[in-house]
């Protein structure tokens, strides 16, 4: 019974936090792109999407993390190592960006939102930091995907 609960439990988070980011990522097309809002109203919507999501997936990992100990306590069996560490890289990438890089991206964004020169130093900063964050989050949704299928194969 406990084996069939955890398993579920872990393929549930999974899903759902794979299913989270790419929602994120096509929020996050149509919020700046889709012609309808200015820049800075977009990024107050997606900083809001953000934090939330962010919140949510630390509890997602936290879930599917214990699911996944859980089930080795109750079976006895080792994870795979390609879901186990697919499933760490994720969480770990998660923790960065909601812990680290949001705060810190919120803090920059402050300091240039009215100001349109692109030279301003915090904007160049908010800049890098956005592009780090956007890779974490590709490198977390892949290792998701993969932490998933090992799951449920």
């Amino acid at each position: 019974m406990l084996t069939k609960l955890f398993k579920a439990l872990r393929a549930v988070s999974l899903g759902i936090w794979l299913g989270a980011g790419v929602m994120t990522f096509i929020a996050a097309h149509y919020v700046f792109f889709g012609g309808f809002i200015d820049r800075n109203t977009a990024g107050d919507i997606m900083a809001s999407i953000l934090h939330a999501g962010g919140l949510m997936k630390l509890g997602l990992a936290a879930i599917a993390l214990g699911s996944q100990f859980g089930l080795g306590a109750v079976t006895g069996e080792k994870p795979r190592k390609i879901g186990m560490t697919a499933l760490v890289i994720a969480t770990l990438s998660a923790l960065v960006v909601a812990l680290y890089v949001e705060p810190k991206l919120l803090e920059l964004r402050a300091q240039f939102r009215n100001d349109p020169d692109l030279n301003n130093p915090a904007h160049q900063l908010f800049g890098k930091l956005h592009g780090g964050s956007m890779g974490l989050a590709l490198l977390e949704m892949i290792c998701v995907a993969a932490a998933l299928i090992c799951a449920v194969i």
